[in-house]
């Protein structure tokens, strides 16, 4: 309605002004229409079509510049797109060693923890409050776990464990059940058993802390699958290992002691990441293992992969 009126009055005036003999001085919706279309709107030519010779040149050149913009290529930044991470990253340096290691630290740390857990029943004494205090001895471990790991490094914290559990173990070894004597030594072996597996669990706190410091981003996720898939793969061989001291007296026990120690050596090549931000990349990764050495400073590890003004 707005459009047919506005059209109405543009007429009008213009038939009045042309009976006066004048031009108006406004322009006419005809006009406006075919200023538009001509300069915003360019019209594709068509066989047949009445145009000027100025018309078809300027439509030839607007309907080259659609075609010439259609047929261009459009180019793709593919590197812009970041690459899809896979297992594969796990086992590429520098990852490597921190796959190879945080897996052994995670198979170890099941397979003992179950060993201590399922020859609880073989203790001397009351099976009752062998399980009771096995139990028990958890719940200071896991206490103390967030203190310990936040005061020391967690390598030499996970070391010093491991190397505790394994001499616990070896003891345990030479230790008869009884003296000649008659002394039974049945609850020294017990004391021995419960501190081994106090160490285990406490453990487990750094076990996990190095799983999210050491892994890079792009491949956290992935890693922490595989170690865990570590983990279940100790759970699984503990029963069997307590099945073959029927073959071979001691082996759960020499087994243990043994795994125990090659873990705690295994432990110090990794960097401590007690004060350095998590790796983004395996960039950052390089450098953190680089700065494996404590820095002489009273703070603590010092990572130069994180500083202000470093580039990396």
């Amino acid at each position: 309605m707005k459009t047919s009126k506005v059209a109405n009055a543009f007429s009008i005036s213009s038939n009045i002004e042309q009976k006066n003999g004048k031009e108006s001085e406004y322009p006419t919706l005809d006009k406006v229409v075919d200023n538009q279309t001509d300069d915003k709107v360019p019209k594709k030519i068509f066989p047949g079509s009445d145009l000027t010779d100025k018309d078809k040149t300027s439509q030839a050149i607007a309907n080259g510049l659609q075609e010439d913009a259609f047929d261009q290529p459009t180019t793709i930044d593919r590197k812009a797109k970041p690459k899809k991470k896979s297992y594969i990253h796990l086992f590429k340096p520098p990852v490597l060693k921190v796959t190879i290691v945080i897996s052994i630290l995670r198979f170890t740390h099941s397979m003992i923890y179950f060993g201590f857990a399922l020859s609880t029943g073989r203790l001397a004494g009351s099976p009752y409050l062998n399980f009771f205090y096995s139990a028990l001895v958890e719940v200071p471990a896991r206490l103390l776990s967030p203190i310990v790991y936040r005061k020391f490094r967690r390598t030499f914290v996970l070391t010093f464990c491991y190397i505790l559990c394994g001499i616990g173990l070896i003891i345990m070894i030479f230790i008869p059940p009884e003296t000649k004597n008659g002394v039974d030594l049945g609850t020294l072996i017990n004391v021995l058993s419960l501190l081994g597996k106090f160490f285990v669990v406490l453990t487990r706190g750094g076990n996990m802390l190095l799983v999210v410091e050491l892994y890079p981003t792009t491949v956290r996720n992935m890693g922490n699958g595989w170690t865990v898939c570590m983990s279940r793969l100790g759970g699984v061989v503990a029963p069997f290992m307590l099945y073959m001291d029927n073959v071979l007296p001691n082996f759960s026990i020499i087994m243990m002691a043994v795994m125990s120690i090659l873990t705690a050596l295994s432990v110090l090549v990794l960097p401590d990441t007690r004060k350095t931000t998590q790796p983004q990349d395996t960039k950052d990764l390089r450098i953190i293992m680089k700065t494996r050495r404590k820095n002489k400073d009273a703070n603590g590890h010092d990572n130069i992969a994180f500083e202000g003004d470093t580039k990396l």
